[in-house]
């Protein structure tokens, strides 16, 4: 209805390039674009679209305002960088490069047409209202929002109310590589759907982007104190660091030091480092140059454009090893060649987190386009230049757990997985993250969780030292002993369950053996024990069941002893 007049998505992975010269789609850039297709003719008006930085979010909406065929496209943004990138990319789609509107650059009125204009606008230019006034009587009939996670802020309101006021019919496409769980909740205000995702981790898992591996740095506690540094909301709404707290720690003579050293001694190849400040970006690349001269170099707001396309363009060359930077390349930053990110700032924001490490998940140029499948384009990325991406993520003295490589691809993860396989990464060198989590998760499944005890140590002594810290006469509480099964369900429910005379044991071992907990509850003590006696001989608990179901076995009939064995047999195999 709205984009084609034919079918464009018979194949799934496109073997060939297209005939007028534009860029073979990827299979899940395709799918978005059926995808996004669907709701717009089911009648949608605004919908998201969700890729991870590298996956080529540009070229996606860029051949979907190529071949759109109901009026006018605007395609907004919010920095210089993002306009550019998008009039160039069009440009490959159109034939021409759209025009710009933004400061003096823009489309006169007798120019706008009544369809067919594909216009790259700046959010602070559209928001003035008689900037747009001459696309009343040719309104836009497409608004796609670049970086949707700031389509929350008023200004974005105002120019998709405009929109609207011109259109009533307008559809609107926001696209994003971060939309964190605070902020899901702010743009479900604003579009009514999401029409398709693909994350970091599937974007690793087909082949598209380079696996990640993360390198934490102990600073010992004297260098580096984050303890006394206070808590803020950022512009996610998540919890973080203060900034200026922050940076005022990172720009002391000792952390500077101490963070140089290993940048210097362990990264490899291209390496963008993110810092808590203008200062401690200029500060930081300062001190790696006074150890190593003409090795980095810092990039502010105040930059000149020429200045920042030339140092950029050194370190795309190697000719720049180090390119420190507050804020500015967490966004539109395309660099392929970036194999190293430095985290020398902490942050609890796992959105800020996930954007500064997509800076270096790209493969290099030509290594994955063409390939026929997930196999191959893995292979291609394992024996080029750029294998992998290395986190270098900088540990000091903190009460509160910043955010991980764990925490930016773990989405899925159970938290008790995401935890263990954090701990995992502090005993590992340059960890795949990808293998940590699953080795996590297995794990998890087994029950052996003998790398958690440190963990759990720690925890407990915090725990410790938090009730030394409370005032017994002030502490009203309640002793309930558990036996250590883990699938015990209801436990704590505050409705009350009448009692039988069953043991806790034996309610426990029947919730594991699928027995509702209100019914098992309710058994006699010697009538529990009937029940458990003929159940195990036939079942096994719903623990081992799903262990069983993970290493390909199936659970039906087989009784508890029996799951025992076979799990036994498991780990004598070794699992990992």
């Amino acid at each position: 209805m709205f984009l084609y007049d034919d079918d464009p998505y018979e194949s799934a992975v496109c073997t060939a390039p297209p005939s007028d010269g534009r860029k073979t789609l990827r299979d899940y850039q395709s799918e978005a674009i059926a995808a996004i297709d669907r709701d717009f003719v089911a009648g949608t008006q605004s919908s998201l679209l969700v890729l991870a930085t590298g996956l080529g979010k540009t070229v996606v909406f860029a051949r979907l305002a190529s071949q759109w065929r109901d009026g006018n496209v605007l395609i907004l943004a919010h920095r210089i960088e993002l306009l550019d990138q998008a009039a160039d990319k069009l440009q490959s789609e159109l034939g021409y490069r759209p025009p710009i509107e933004q400061g003096e650059r823009g489309l006169d009125c007798d120019d706008v047409q009544v369809g067919g204009n594909v216009v790259v606008g700046s959010v602070q230019t559209c928001k003035n209202l008689k900037r747009m006034e001459k696309y009343r009587s040719r309104p836009f009939s497409l608004v796609v929002l670049d970086e949707a996670h700031h389509a929350t802020a008023a200004s974005y309101r105002r120019i998709m109310d405009a929109c609207l006021e011109f259109n009533p019919d307008c559809k609107f496409l926001g696209v994003t590589a971060t939309p964190n769980r605070t902020d899901k909740a702010a743009l479900g205000m604003v579009f009514d759907k999401t029409a398709y995702t693909l994350n970091i981790l599937q974007g690793i898992d087909r082949g598209y982007l380079v696996p990640v591996r993360q390198e934490s740095i102990y600073l010992p506690e004297n260098a580096v104190d984050f303890s006394n540094v206070s808590m803020t909301r950022n512009k996610f709404g998540e919890a973080d660091f203060d900034r200026a707290t922050l940076e005022a720690v990172l720009t002391e003579e000792g952390p500077l030091h101490a963070m140089a050293k290993p940048i210097l001694d362990r990264c490899v190849g291209q390496s963008l480092v993110f810092t808590a400040g203008v200062t401690h970006a200029h500060l930081l690349a300062k001190v790696l140059n006074r150890y190593k001269p003409g090795c980095a170099a810092a990039i502010d707001g105040k930059t000149e454009d020429k200045q920042r396309n030339e140092i950029v363009n050194w370190f795309r060359d190697n000719k720049l090893q180090f390119l420190t930077n507050y804020g500015i390349f967490t966004e539109g930053f395309d660099v392929p060649e970036t194999s190293t990110i430095v985290m020398a700032r902490p942050t609890k924001s796992i959105s800020l987190f996930t954007q500064m490490l997509g800076r270096g998940t790209r493969p290099l140029g030509g290594v994955v386009d063409g390939l026929p499948d997930a196999v191959a384009r893995k292979q291609a990325i394992a024996e080029s230049a750029k294998p992998y991406c290395v986190v270098m993520d900088f540990v000091g003295n903190t009460r509160h757990r910043p955010a991980s490589c764990v925490d930016a691809l773990g989405g899925d993860y159970d938290v008790k997985v995401k935890e263990l396989a954090c701990e995992m990464a502090k005993k590992s060198d340059k960890s795949d993250v990808r293998d940590l989590l699953e080795k996590a998760r297995k794990a998890a499944i087994l029950g052996d969780l003998r790398a958690f005890d440190d963990h759990l140590a720690q925890a407990e002594k915090k725990k410790e030292d938090a009730r030394k810290r409370i005032v017994a006469r002030d502490v009203r509480y309640e002793v309930r002993q558990l036996d250590s099964w883990d699938d015990v369900a209801d436990v704590g429910n505050d409705v009350e369950t009448p009692r039988g005379g069953s043991t806790e044991k034996q309610v426990a071992l029947l919730v594991g053996l699928g027995v509702k907990y209100e019914t098992a509850a309710g058994y006699g003590k010697k009538q529990a024990g009937a029940v458990i006696d003929n159940l195990r001989r036939t079942r096994c608990t719903v623990k081992q069941a799903n262990i069983l179901r993970e290493f390909g076995h199936e659970p039906e009939g087989v009784s508890m002893e029996a799951a025992s064995r076979i799990i036994d047999g498991i780990k004598a195999r070794g699992w990992k």
